[in-house]
C-alpha cells in the first residue's frame, strides 16, 4: 500500500501544471531557470505575466528539451534592446504557447527568433518601429503555428530593412498559418547591394514541409527591392525532384489585396521541389507588379508567379474556385482595374503556362418586386394551372434580394433588378469573401428602404467579411414612395472588413415631415468607393451623417456631391472621418 500511495503522488505530479506569475523583467527570466530545472516533460509551465515591464537585454534560453511551456498574459512586454531579438527560445521537443501578450520593439531588432521545437502563437499584438526593422517572428528548423483560427492576429504598419521581414520561416517542418491579417508592411526602397525579402511572410521551405495558409489577410504589402520579390508571400522550395518531396501548399479562404512587388503583388513560389499546390477560395484585388509586362510573352504577374513550370502541382484548373472582382475600382477604365489586379494575373518565368485573368463565374439572377403568380389558362378537363416559383431567371425573378443571394455560389455573381421601383423589406448580409455587382436592367430604378431602425446596427445590406459590392445606378430612397413612413428607417450600406464600389447612385430620403433618418453608408475598416453619386436632402439623427467612415482601408470619393443635408447634434452632415 505504501508502494501504491508513492505511485499515485508520482503520477499526479507528473500530470500537474505549475504556473508563475511573474511582473517584471527578472521574476520572467527566473520563471524560465525553474523550467530548466525540471525534468518531467509530462509537466506544463504556465508563466502568467500579470504587469506590463520593459526589457533591456535578452531573454533567451534554448536548452529547454522536452519542456511544455505557456507564456500568457494581457499585458505589454516592450524591448529596448538594441542589438538582439526580444525572444530567443529552443529545445529538442520544446512545446512554447504565446498568448495574449503585447509585444512591442523599440529598436527594430525583432521579437522572437525560436531556433527549434513546437512554436503556436495563438493571440497578441507585434508591433515593431515603422522604419528599418530586423523581423519580427523568425523560425527554424520547427514546428510553427500562428494564429488561433478564430481572432483576427494583425501585423501591420512596419518597414523592414535588408533580410528581413514579419515572418520568417526556415526548414520549418510544419508553418501553419491560421486567421492572420499582414497589412501595410514594406521593405526600404533598394539603394546597394543589399538583399530584401518579402515583407510579409517569407518561408524557406525544407523538403519535408507541410504549408498551410488559412483564412488570412494580406493586404496593402509592397516589396521594393530590385531583385525578384513579392509583396503578400513568397515561398523557396527545395531544388529537387517533385518525386522526390512530400512538401505540400495549401492557401483557403484567404484574401490578398492591393500588394506589389517587383516580380508580382501578390504571391511568388521558387523551385519546383513540392508535391501538390491547393488554392481554393480566394480572392485577388488591386494586386500589381513594378515596371512593364506583356500579356503574349509575361515574365511579371500580378497575383502568382512561378519560377519553374509547377503546372503539374498546380493541376488543369487552380484557380477554379478563386475570385477576382470585375470592375472592382469603378473609377477607372483600363483592363488591369477591369479586371481587379494587373494583367497577367498569373505567370510563370520557366514555361508558357498564363493566365491573363480570372474568369469571373457567370451566375446571374434577377430580381422584382413581387407580382401576383401568372395563372396558365387549363386545358379542357384540366385543373387550374399556377405558374411555377421564382427560380432567379429573367421570366421568373425573386421577388427579394435574400432569396437571390442565396440562388448565387459562395463566390458572388450579378444581381438585376427588373422594373422602376423596388421595396427594400428584408436585410441582406454579403459576406465570405463574396463578390457581388448590383444592377438594372434598364433606367435607373428607385429602391425604398422600408427596414426600420432598430439601433445602430441596422442595415438594409451588411457587406462584411472580405466581401465586395459592386452598385451603380439606382435611386436609393430612405422612406416609402408616398413619403408616409411615420419611423426612422435603417441605415442602407453598413461596411465591415468589406469594400463597396458606387458608380451614378442618388442617395436621399422620403419620409414623414419631421420624422429624422439614418444614415446612408457607414463604413468600418473598409474600403469605398464612389463615382457620379450624389447624397442630398437627409434630415439625419443624432451621430447619423450622409457617409460615416472609421479606420478606413482606402476611401475614394470622387465626381459627386453632398447637397441640402441636415446634420444630428453630433456629427457632420456630409462626411465624417475617423480612426485614419
Amino acid at each position: 500500500m505504501k508502494l501504491f500511495g508513492i505511485l499515485v503522488a508520482l503520477f499526479a505530479l507528473s500530470c500537474a501544471q505549475y504556473e508563475h506569475e511573474v511582473a517584471n523583467d527578472s521574476e520572467l527570466r527566473a520563471a524560465f531557470i525553474n523550467t530548466t530545472e525540471w525534468f518531467d516533460p509530462e509537466v506544463q509551465w504556465r508563466i502568467y505575466v500579470t504587469a506590463s515591464f520593459v526589457v533591456d537585454t535578452q531573454i533567451s534560453f534554448t536548452n529547454l528539451d522536452e519542456k511544455r511551456i505557456m507564456l500568457h498574459g494581457a499585458q505589454t512586454i516592450t524591448s529596448n534592446i538594441q542589438a538582439l531579438p526580444l525572444f530567443q527560445f529552443g529545445g529538442l521537443d520544446l512545446e512554447l504557447t504565446i498568448k495574449e501578450l503585447s509585444l512591442i520593439d523599440s529598436y527594430g531588432q525583432g521579437l522572437i527568433n525560436f531556433i527549434s521545437g513546437e512554436l503556436r502563437i495563438e493571440s497578441g499584438t507585434f508591433t515593431g518601429i515603422t522604419t528599418n526593422s530586423k523581423t519580427l517572428i523568425k523560425a527554424t528548423n520547427s514546428d510553427v503555428t500562428i494564429g488561433d483560427g478564430l481572432n483576427l492576429l494583425t501585423i501591420e504598419n512596419i518597414q523592414f530593412g535588408p533580410l528581413s521581414c514579419a515572418v520568417l520561416l526556415a526548414g520549418c517542418k510544419s508553418a501553419t498559418i491560421n486567421k492572420v491579417g499582414f497589412y501595410n508592411l514594406r521593405t526600404q526602397t533598394q539603394l546597394g547591394d543589399e538583399k530584401y525579402l518579402t515583407p510579409a511572410l517569407t518561408i524557406f521551405a525544407s523538403n519535408e514541409t507541410i504549408i498551410s495558409i488559412t483564412d488570412s489577410e494580406f493586404d496593402g504589402n509592397s516589396f521594393n527591392g530590385q531583385s525578384a520579390g513579392s509583396g503578400a508571400l513568397f515561398i523557396e522550395f527545395g531544388d529537387i525532384k517533385p518525386k522526390d518531396s512530400s512538401v505540400s501548399l495549401d492557401i483557403v479562404s484567404s484574401r490578398f489585396y492591393n500588394n506589389t512587388g517587383s516580380v508580382v503583388g501578390a504571391i511568388a513560389l521558387r523551385n519546383r521541389g513540392l508535391s501538390e499546390i491547393k488554392l481554393e477560395r480566394l480572392l485577388f484585388r488591386g494586386n500589381k507588379y513594378v515596371g512593364v509586362g506583356t500579356v503574349t510573352n509575361p515574365k511579371k504577374s500580378s497575383c502568382l508567379f512561378t519560377f519553374e513550370d509547377l503546372k503539374v502541382q498546380l493541376g488543369d484548373d487552380p484557380f477554379a474556385t478563386c475570385y477576382a472582382t470585375q470592375q472592382v475600382d469603378l473609377l477607372k477604365s483600363n483592363l488591369d482595374e477591369t479586371f481587379g489586379n494587373q494583367l497577367p494575373f498569373f505567370a510563370s518565368l520557366e514555361s508558357s503556362y498564363y493566365s491573363a485573368h480570372l474568369i469571373p463565374p457567370a451566375i446571374k439572377v434577377y430580381v422584382q418586386t413581387e407580382v401576383p403568380p401568372e395563372v396558365i389558362e387549363p386545358e379542357e378537363g384540366q385543373d387550374e394551372q399556377v405558374k411555377e416559383e421564382a427560380d432567379g431567371s429573367i421570366d421568373r425573378p425573386f421577388s427579394n434580394f435574400p432569396q437571390a443571394l442565396s440562388a448565387l455560389s459562395e463566390y458572388g455573381g450579378d444581381m438585376i433588378l427588373k422594373g422602376d421601383t423596388y421595396d427594400l423589406i428584408d436585410s441582406v448580409e454579403i459576406s465570405l469573401y463574396r463578390g457581388l455587382n448590383i444592377g438594372p436592367e434598364t433606367g435607373k430604378p428607385s429602391i425604398y428602404n422600408v427596414i426600420r431602425w432598430v439601433n445602430q446596427q441596422s442595415y438594409s445590406f451588411h457587406v462584411i467579411s472580405s466581401a465586395q459590392v459592386s452598385v451603380s445606378s439606382f435611386r436609393f430612397i430612405q422612406g416609402n414612395i408616398d413619403g408616409s413612413l411615420n419611423t426612422r428607417s435603417s441605415q442602407l450600406f453598413l461596411v465591415d472588413r468589406g469594400s463597396l464600389s458606387l458608380k451614378d447612385v442618388d442617395f436621399t430620403t422620403n419620409l414623414l415631415s419631421g420624422i429624422r433618418s439614418s444614415g446612408f453608408i457607414n463604413v468600418n475598416t473598409g474600403y469605398l468607393y464612389a463615382d457620379s453619386c450624389t447624397f442630398a436632402d437627409g434630415y439625419f439623427a443624432t451621430d447619423d451623417t450622409a457617409v460615416r467612415i472609421a479606420s478606413p482601408r482606402l476611401v475614394d470619393i470622387k465626381n459627386s456631391n453632398f447637397t441640402d443635408n441636415q446634420f444630428g447634434a453630433n456629427s457632420s452632415a456630409a462626411l465624417t472621418v475617423t480612426a485614419i
